[in-house]
């Protein structure tokens, strides 16, 4: 792998580049913040990378993985709402954006059919998913539940694009 690191807008970013695999991921980091600032005005991004770091980014703490594609217009709608959801919650809820959802590969190991599907997991397991984009109120419901806070929310869905079927197997 090859990492740089550099400051942009405020923001630091990662930008890694395997030769072995032909990939690159760029991961974004929340922005700095002076020691006067309260905890409340931090702002934090989600972190967006590819499938093949997402195992990485998984850890002990509560995780929304978002998988995405860049031609879908629900996802890009999507966007607002997660970088508001990675403010609210902080420190607590990690937030992580997949961006290669359509190739066959990541679509077949995370048994995708549609996008946006938005993922919730609690350590290594996934808790709860939902296919498209259900809105802010569920996904704050959604939230709250990983987390410990709020009992098991309402089932939700949303506007969404549907995968090709390229990366399901033949019939026998």
């Amino acid at each position: 792998f090859g990492f740089r690191t550099i400051r942009d807008g405020g923001a630091w970013r990662c930008d890694a580049r395997s030769s072995r695999f032909n990939r690159s991921a760029t991961i974004w980091v929340r922005r700095p913040v002076s020691r006067k600032t309260a905890m409340a005005n931090q702002v934090i991004t989600p972190i967006r990378t590819t499938a093949v770091h997402l195992e990485e980014s998984l850890g002990p703490e509560a995780t929304v993985v978002v998988f995405e594609t860049s031609d879908c217009a629900p996802c890009t709608q999507l966007a607002e709402h997660l970088e508001a959801l990675a403010s609210e919650f902080g420190e607590r809820l990690r937030v992580v954006r997949v961006v290669d959802a359509a190739e066959g590969w990541v679509a077949a190991r995370y048994h995708l059919a549609y996008v946006p599907t938005i993922s919730f997991y609690c350590g290594p397991s996934e808790t709860a998913r939902i296919r498209g984009n259900p809105g802010k109120e569920a996904l704050w419901a959604h939230a709250l539940f990983i987390l410990g806070e709020a009992p098991v929310p309402e089932p939700a869905e949303g506007p969404r694009h549907t995968l090709v079927g390229a990366f399901r197997t033949a019939k026998r």
